[in-house]
């Protein structure tokens, strides 16, 4: 298993056609490779969206908390728990709706820190990628927010969101 400590991950799922979307955004605190615990393969392909630190935590240490340090063990099954219920929020935030207002629940889940107006948005295959549309829809409903002056692009990937705008759309 690893701990993202810092950084930004994304977790790929390959279709049958040679595609992918991506399947969560793993950020500093964040678990992966919880499925390893239950003697299972990596489930997806971790790939660093930004210079990213991890640290490793064998299985077999984990598997020894169950007898030795009970309460610890219960914590990390609640990591599991909590991963499944963020699964279930991604897939209905993110595929629900129509593509302007999924890309605003994106921007408004990308926020730096809860109600900051800072956030870093990756390419637009990415994004394709985790809406499940085309990389130029995807784009050009970025660049009408652009224009709009909803995100005001400020350097390298990171752009100024107009919150409560983003918020007024992600209702829709």
């Amino acid at each position: 298993m690893f701990t993202v400590r810092s950084g930004l991950v994304k977790l790929l799922q390959f279709l049958p056609n040679g595609g992918y979307r991506i399947v969560r955004l793993a950020r500093q605190g964040a678990v992966l490779g919880l499925e390893t615990l239950l003697g299972g393969p990596y489930e997806h392909t971790a790939v660093a969206l930004a210079p990213t630190f991890t640290c490793r935590i064998p299985c077999h240490v984990v598997c020894t908390l169950a007898g030795s340090y009970p309460k610890m063990y219960r914590q990390i099954m609640q990591l599991f728990r909590d991963f499944v219920h963020q699964a279930d929020e991604w897939l209905t935030l993110l595929s629900t709706g129509s593509i302007r207002a999924r890309i605003a629940r994106l921007l408004l889940h990308l926020q730096d820190r809860p109600n900051d107006t800072l956030c870093t948005l990756f390419g637009r295959e990415d994004l394709a990628a985790i809406l499940g549309t085309t990389p130029e829809t995807a784009s050009r409903v970025i660049a009408e927010m652009k224009r709009s002056g909803m995100v005001r692009h400020l350097g390298l990937n990171r752009f100024r969101c107009d919150l409560d705008a983003l918020n007024t759309i992600a209702q829709e």
